[in-house]
């Protein structure tokens, strides 16, 4: 009888061990727009797969990802995005609902009933949450976006040191999100895209001086 307790205590420990090594999300460092150092991070399901620029057109080039997704298993029904934005003052980022706006003109047609947009905020960014659906390309489209700035006061605070200037311009930079697939895949992947969105986030800490 104890060899059986102990068989049972002894899977149940190596069933623990095998999710631990195993775990269900992991931690992504990457880059900016300067082939530096990591300047984010982000919390990335193990059935996600990252795909890294192949080339070095995205530095200059603000219309290519930093980092792309795809979905193992629905590669071709969901499509995720990672832009950032850099800016060398807090006047020339562009205001989160001008993304949303080219977001929706993006769609031939869209279903009004279908649109949602919010406020968010988390890790010293704020901005707008979008979510749509309607016909994109000739086909049921569905989108969920963010479009984020780091606030005010730590854009300014990154903006007044006198070091790491090119670092600094990427940790200050606007950032957005974007899902884009069908409705079924949305659905089924929504609420893991929100968690996904929302754990971005800066590496290194933004300086408490001036």
């Amino acid at each position: 009888m104890n060899c059986h307790i102990l068989t049972i205590v002894l899977c149940l420990f190596l069933s623990s061990c095998s999710h631990d090594s195993n775990p269900r999300e992991q931690w992504l460092n990457f880059e900016g727009r300067e082939k530096n150092r990591p300047i984010y991070r982000i919390k990335v399901p193990s059935n996600w797969q990252p795909i890294f620029p192949d080339n070095e057109a995205y530095l200059s080039d603000t219309t290519l990802p930093i980092l792309s997704f795809c979905i193992l298993g629905e590669e071709n029904d969901l499509h995720i995005t990672i832009h950032n934005f850099p800016t060398q003052r807090i006047e020339e980022s562009i205001p989160a609902k001008m993304q949303v706006v080219r977001w929706k003109k993006q769609f031939e047609e869209i279903d009004e009933l279908c649109v949602d947009c919010r406020s968010v905020a988390y890790s010293g960014f704020s901005g707008l949450i979008f979510e749509g659906s309607g016909v994109m390309k000739g086909t049921p489209t569905s989108v969920l976006a963010f479009a984020m700035q780091l606030v005010p006061e730590h854009y300014h605070t990154l903006s007044n040191q006198p070091h790491h200037e090119k670092e600094y311009k990427q940790m200050r930079a606007d950032f957005t999100i974007k899902a884009t697939g069908t409705p079924e895949a949305m659905n089924k992947h929504r609420d893991t895209i929100i968690q996904f969105a929302e754990s971005f986030e800066l590496i290194q800490s933004i300086p408490s001086y001036l």
